[in-house]
């Protein structure tokens, strides 16, 4: 499975699956992939986590990097991704890159439970956020539709949060977006498969308004424990803000760092011209390169890795 098909260049991966189904996850980068294709390499190790193009085996601090594809580093080659240009910086660190395509905050908590516990001399975790991780977080039909659109399989499934009755987040299995028959030949199974995906109301599934109002403190409960997870493993934790459509949602989420003691550092830079990838949205080694300078300077500032 490949949760989407990137069809600007999926005719050159030469059936590569970067991705496989995961029970938990719902999708997980697949082990050993080695993707080359004319515009940029791809490569993921043993262990899942991205290579950064540096053969680095004397170490003693460690970093782990979880987010979506602007962590992953889509569209460019291993070495020009920011956790990779971060970890030339130094001469005695390691950075896992574990950014998955279409991760939000949810998936990326789920994955940090999973891999923190692997890694030795770890220092510091680090998160990288945009805003629409909210949509993710609270599973919204239009992302379910998204991913099953732009999926091989056509149906790909999303873990996801809820708030409970007592204001605590709880994290639910995997869910896909609905999938009528038939709706390839009659546009009104279309339309009736959108309105019935956002107006039902399953047990323990909220309809999409509910869903809409939750997705903020779904995405801001799940960061707390993101930190409270590193922390319990004597870890520091790091939210690196790459991009908002309003920036007023960075605003308010600074505001709640501040106020939860939360490190964080505003790396955001409108993707535009040589900073965005030609016939994308994903950020250019430029941009790589500027995250990879902002990330350097605060973490020096505030001595994150001792």
């Amino acid at each position: 499975i490949m949760p989407w098909k990137y069809n600007l260049i999926q005719s050159s991966f030469s059936g590569e699956k970067i991705f496989i189904e995961d029970s938990e996850l719902g999708w997980i980068s697949a082990e050993k992939v080695n993707l080359v294709n004319p515009n940029f390499k791809l490569t993921i190790d043993e262990n899942g986590a991205r290579k950064s193009g540096l053969v680095r085996e004397n170490f003693d601090k460690s970093i782990i990097v979880i987010g979506g594809s602007f962590a992953q580093g889509w569209g460019v080659n291993d070495e020009e991704t920011f956790s990779s240009k971060l970890e030339k910086k130094y001469s005695n660190l390691k950075v896992y890159n574990y950014g998955q395509g279409g991760y939000g905050t949810i998936q990326s908590l789920l994955l940090l439970k999973k891999k923190i516990q692997e890694k030795e001399m770890r220092k510091l975790v680090i998160y990288t956020f945009i805003d629409h991780h909210e949509f993710r977080n609270a599973a919204r039909m239009s992302w379910l539709r998204t991913l099953a659109t732009l999926s091989e399989s056509g149906n790909v499934k999303l873990p996801y949060g809820t708030i409970g009755e007592e204001d605590q987040l709880l994290i639910k299995p995997p869910i896909s977006n609905l999938d009528f028959p038939f709706k390839d030949k009659f546009s009104i199974i279309t339309v009736l498969e959108k309105a019935i995906s956002k107006n039902m109301s399953k047990e323990h599934f909220p309809n999409d308004r509910t869903r809409k109002k939750q997705q903020e403190i779904i995405t801001k409960k799940a960061i707390v424990e993101m930190k409270n997870v590193a922390n319990s493993f004597n870890t520091n934790f790091l939210i690196i803000m790459l991009d908002a459509v309003n920036y007023d949602v960075l605003h308010k989420y600074e505001n709640f760092f501040i106020r939860n003691k939360i490190n964080f550092v505003d790396c955001h830079i409108p993707l535009m011209n040589e900073m965005v990838i030609v016939g994308d949205y994903h950020p250019s080694p430029k941009a790589h390169s500027h995250y990879s300078e902002c990330l350097y300077n605060y973490i020096s500032k505030k001595n994150l890795l001792n």
